[in-house]
């Protein structure tokens, strides 16, 4: 194909398109806005461990959290069967770090039979 072929062919293929540019309400402003460390975030927390239940697991896990400024709103023991059992904790706020280093220390213990799960509790 001669090259005034293949320019009309480039032609007959171009689509045309339409691009809008916006600003989402209050965005340009908000992008100023300063970023905090998440380490910071004061929250509540549910933690979920899986424990070897047996006598003196509770106070490991308890003296922990109390070492790391972590303070219990409430507690539960679920599930427990012939040698394991569930304890689910809800936290009254702390700085995420603080919890961040109670959970670090946690699952160094020997008692510990799963991953602990977290998640952050937020009021509505």
């Amino acid at each position: 194909a001669s090259k005034q072929e293949r320019k009309q062919e480039s032609k007959q293929q171009r689509k045309q398109v339409t691009v809008l540019f916006a600003d989402v309400s209050g965005f340009t402003a908000m992008s100023d806005a300063q970023v905090v460390d998440i380490s910071s975030i004061r929250s509540s927390y549910y933690l979920r461990l899986g424990v070897h239940d047996r006598p003196g697991v509770m106070a490991h896990v308890s003296s922990i959290l109390g070492n790391h400024d972590v303070s219990i709103e409430a507690l539960i023991q679920k599930d427990a069967r012939v040698s394991a059992a569930q304890i689910v904790i809800v936290t009254n706020e702390v700085p995420e770090s603080d919890l961040d280093r109670a959970i670090a220390e946690l699952e160094s213990l020997d008692d510990l039979t799963s991953s602990i799960s977290r998640i952050r509790v937020a009021d509505f």
